[in-house]
């Protein structure tokens, strides 16, 4: 690693999993929640419907999104 080279801050971060495929937070859409996938092929969840699914918390070290400071 070039000593000028910086590393990306990372938040730590509530995703879910649901049926083994993890969910991250959006970048943009405030609770929303997507899984793998192309844009038009992901499936995308709010967070209340994938509680209502029964999907596990988890945390994980992810880029921040300006919308989940200070929310956990």
């Amino acid at each position: 690693m070039n000593p000028n080279d910086t590393i990306a801050p990372t938040a730590r971060t509530k995703v879910y999993v649901y049926k083994g495929i993890t969910y991250l937070p959006s970048y943009v859409d405030r609770y929303m929640y997507v899984g793998p996938g192309r844009p038009r092929e992901r499936r995308t969840l709010a967070e209340g419907a994938l509680h209502d699914l029964g999907a596990k918390t988890h945390y994980e070290m992810l880029w921040p999104r300006s919308w989940t400071n200070g929310v956990y």
